[in-house]
């Protein structure tokens, strides 16, 4: 319904009467400053926050937090036509968004649902855009952010690279590696791996400077994470190690054996680690401090990437060759339990992360990165036709990934 209250006709008693009759039509329909749309159901969304973005295709859940739903004397979103109650009228397809008219299809500020920013991309159809944060890295694929930066390594390259979170110029961070891998970070280092030295674990300043060897003679490096004592990571080797050091490195100790090439997932919480082990095809967790392995899932076909909430761990099973296009995504109870189904015909899910609202993965081979809302609502790609996206991390704000084929690091804003 359009309304918009003029009188119909000329003269002293019909102009009042218009205005007493539409003044009555308003109160039977209680807006009166309380409703931010007339026509059209009230936008609503959520904004979530950060996932624990330390670690390289791996996240932890992070903290929470959400953008208003529904209109309300202004503040709101609306779609059609429609009044804020003040005054303001604002034309068929627009919203009102903070006592304004806004077209939710087209505004990076209000994409989709009021204050919803794209965070530096286009809004197109209702939709926030991916964009390339930085092009021509070659063969890319671990990432991580920082508060202020996104870093990734280049396998090719044999470099850690660095770049604002809203772009501007590559920094070199570090170069001469024998294959720059997985990553991680804190508040004051970049960790990253090294199959120099036997297989190194090594950390830099995040502004720069000399590298340091935390660990060598680790055979083939695997996924890494970091907290706020130790360095831990997987051995993608048949015997598969789980292992830590200190932040400033020592003797590296052994959490876990005999893991059977746990080659992609590994993730924290504040008690266990846990990780995807290919070959053997189990998802498994052991104490921080080392002790008894629990295997949570058992029988998966290829388990890739892994992350963890409060509640639940989730993990990607890669699929069957040779096409791949049969993967899966599931849940598991950080004690175990039967694993549940979350999303099927997955063509090569690779890296994931999960924050307060959603689960994240890259799909290496379909070229989609995905979202998936965790009270079972809405999902979806929230970037397609890429070429080969391998690692993925987060922000409260936005999702970064590396996309191998194309040499590009991407970023989008969250759903």
């Amino acid at each position: 319904m359009n309304l918009r209250c003029a009188p119909a006709l000329g003269g002293a008693a019909l102009l009042a009467f218009g205005i007493a009759g539409c003044a009555q039509l308003l109160s039977d329909w209680s807006i009166g400053g309380d409703a931010g749309a007339i026509e059209g159901s009230a936008g609503s969304g959520s904004a979530s926050s950060g996932a624990n973005a330390s670690q390289s295709g791996n996240g932890s859940g992070g903290g929470s937090g959400s953008s208003g739903s529904g209109a309300e004397a202004g503040t709101g979103s609306g779609t059609g036509a429609g009044s804020d109650g003040g005054g303001l009228v604002c034309d068929g397809g627009q919203a009102i968004c903070n006592g304004a008219c806004v077209d939710e299809q087209s505004e990076p500020g209000n994409c989709g649902y009021c204050s919803h920013d794209c965070q530096g991309g286009t809004c197109q159809s209702g939709t926030c855009q991916p964009f390339a944060l930085a092009t021509g890295q070659g063969d890319v694929s671990p990432i991580a952010v920082s508060a202020t930066d996104v870093y990734w390594g280049d396998y090719s390259a044999g470099t850690v690279m660095r770049m604002g979170l809203d772009g501007g110029a590559p920094v070199i961070l570090v170069q001469g590696l024998n294959r720059g891998g997985y990553l991680a970070v804190d508040s004051t280092s970049v960790y990253f791996e090294d199959l120099n030295g036997g297989g190194e674990y090594m950390k830099a300043p995040l502004s720069g400077g000399t590298a340091v060897v935390l660990a060598s003679g680790q055979g083939n490096p695997g996924p890494m994470a970091v907290d706020a004592t130790s360095v831990y990571w997987a051995v993608d080797t048949g015997s598969g190690p789980v292992m830590k050091v200190a932040l400033d490195g020592g003797t590296p100790v052994t959490l876990a054996t005999g893991q059977n090439s746990p080659g992609v997932g590994l993730a924290l919480d504040s008690a266990y680690i846990y990780w995807t082990a290919e070959g053997g095809g189990t998802v498994v967790k052991v104490p921080l401090d080392g002790g008894t392995t629990v295997t949570l899932a058992s029988g998966q076909a290829s388990p890739s990437g892994l992350a963890v909430d409060s509640q639940n761990v989730y993990f990607a099973n890669y699929g069957s060759a040779p096409n791949f296009t049969d993967g899966t995504v599931m849940m598991v109870p950080l004690d175990g339990g039967t694993p549940v189904l979350l999303s099927t015909g997955r063509h090569g899910p690779f890296y994931m992360l999960v924050d307060s609202a959603n689960l994240y993965w890259t799909e290496q081979l379909g070229g989609n990165v995905m979202w998936l809302a965790l009270d079972g609502g809405a999902s979806g790609p929230l970037a397609s036709g890429q070429s080969r996206p391998q690692g993925i991390a987060a922000d409260s704000k936005s999702i970064y990934w590396t996309d191998t084929g194309g040499g590009t690091v991407m970023k989008v804003a969250k759903p």
